[in-house]
C-alpha cells in the first residue's frame, strides 16, 4: 500500500473502491449550506491523487443514505449493470422506463383478469 497524497474535498464521509482495469473512484458525502447534503461521485488518479468529478449520486433522504460502493468487477453476467452517475435528465428517463413498464405490467393482468 502507497500513500499518494491528501484527499482534496471537504466531506463528512468517504468510500474509496479500485476497479478491475485500475480506475479508482471516491464516493463522498459533503455538506453544503446550513443543513444540505449530497453524495458525489469522483475518479481518483493514482499517481497524483487529483480527483475529477463525476456527478451526484444517492441523493441522502431522511430514510435512505449511501453506506459504501464497490466497483464490480467485469463479466459478471446479467446480473450486474453499471449505473454511471445519472443527470437529472437521466434519473426521469429512469423513471419514466419504470412507470412505463408497471403500466405494462397493470395493463397484462387486467387483460389476463378479464379473459
Amino acid at each position: 500500500m502507497t500513500v499518494i497524497g491528501a484527499v482534496d474535498v471537504e466531506a463528512e464521509r468517504l468510500w474509496f473502491d479500485i476497479s478491475a482495469n485500475g480506475t479508482a473512484y471516491l464516493a463522498t458525502l459533503i455538506p453544503f449550506g446550513p443543513t444540505g447534503k449530497e453524495n458525489k461521485l469522483f475518479r481518483v488518479d493514482l499517481e497524483g491523487g487529483a480527483l475529477e468529478e463525476v456527478g451526484d449520486i444517492a441523493p441522502p433522504s431522511g430514510s435512505s443514505f449511501l453506506s459504501g460502493i464497490a466497483v464490480a468487477p467485469p463479466g459478471l453476467g446479467g446480473g450486474v449493470i453499471e449505473v454511471p452517475a445519472l443527470s437529472r435528465f437521466g434519473i426521469g428517463l429512469f423513471a419514466l422506463a419504470l412507470c412505463a413498464a408497471a403500466l405494462r405490467r397493470s395493463a397484462r393482468r387486467r387483460g389476463g383478469a378479464a379473459s
